[in-house]
């Protein structure tokens, strides 16, 4: 999820720690505050290794501090820098409201489609369960409307924050089930047996999702299509063919090659030839914007397959 919706349950978080009828000093409620606050950010620090390259931060993030390890680390760490700025404070306390936040963070994170290695060390795959989109409009807003009541009105915080996480809920469970009823409408449509991968991916509001199928046999085109949820209507829409042969397996084995292809659920491989050798790219057909694939990778080869150069980016572009 976004960094906005992040913070904002973690207010949400604070509020009910906040309002326990016996925590009433206002270095208590301080922090808990900074703990909830704390834990719904400190997963997204892995940003740093933008420091390094983009490349880098593809990487690793949503990496190990989306793990479930760090699930435990991260409260912990939270809980003994703020014991010392809070000497007295109660340590169980800390660490239920930063795992709480915490927790929460990852959770969300599994949601959307770009999801969290939540199984390292045991494995590096990502999970992504394709309920949310990055940005979600209505938990935002229910979340600003709590948020907006909790200072202009006299209803308890914990009914108001309570009822926030009970309706983001409901709504979570609402697009798990349009998730699995679209999965059921594609199955019906195809042939499963043929294909490796199926996503069925969210879209914005809760009738319209795309859906993907990648194929076992690579002679075969991946297939792009959207699904109408109230009409129960299955619509290909596109069909794409990998590039296959020694110029896609030689940038398949550059660094930037490598990390794209482990990253991207559905990549799609395309060679050009330039007057200096060969362009070969990557699109990630999860993400697409107008009919457009944004979010590519490129590596430039000579006639000899010699690197030229390689990237990451929205677009990619050559010029001899």
């Amino acid at each position: 999820m976004d960094t906005a919706t992040h913070l904002l349950t973690s207010l949400g978080v604070a509020a009910l720690g906040q309002n326990i009828p016996t925590l009433k000093e206002k270095d208590t409620q301080k922090a808990i505050f900074w703990a909830a606050v704390a834990g719904s950010q400190i997963p997204d620090l892995d940003i740093i290794y933008r420091l390094k390259s983009e490349l880098a931060y593809l990487e690793v993030h949503r990496g190990f501090s989306h793990s479930f390890p760090a699930l435990f680390i991260i409260p912990l760490l939270i809980m003994v820098i703020l014991r010392l700025f809070f000497p007295r404070l109660s340590k169980p306390l800390i660490l239920v409201v930063a795992f709480t936040s915490t927790l929460l963070h990852i959770f969300l994170d599994l949601l959307t489609s770009y999801g969290t290695q939540f199984l390292w060390p045991l494995s590096d795959k990502r999970l992504g369960w394709d309920i949310l989109m990055i940005i979600d409009p209505f938990i935002l807003l229910v979340c600003a409307l709590a948020i907006v009541t909790g200072k202009r009105s006299s209803l308890s915080p914990v009914k108001i924050f309570t009822t926030m996480f009970v309706v983001i809920g409901l709504y979570i469970l609402l697009r798990t089930g349009i998730h699995q009823k679209g999965l059921l409408m594609v199955n019906g449509k195809y042939d499963m047996e043929k294909y490796r991968s199926i996503s069925v991916l969210p879209g914005f509001g809760l009738n319209q999702w795309g859906y993907i199928l990648d194929p076992y046999d690579k002679s075969k085109p991946i297939i792009v299509g959207h699904l109408n949820i109230l009409e129960r209507k299955v619509t290909e829409e596109h069909q794409y063919l990998n590039d296959t042969g020694p110029v896609v397996d030689a940038g398949a084995k550059t660094p930037v090659g490598r990390v794209f292809i482990k990253f991207a659920r559905h990549p799609l491989a395309t060679v050009k030839e330039t007057g200096t050798g060969y362009l070969v790219s990557w699109s990630d057909l999860r993400y697409r914007y107008q009919n457009h694939h944004p979010f590519t990778a490129y590596v430039r080869f000579d006639k000899n397959l010699k690197l030229l150069g390689s990237g990451l980016g929205r677009k990619y572009t050559y010029e001899d």
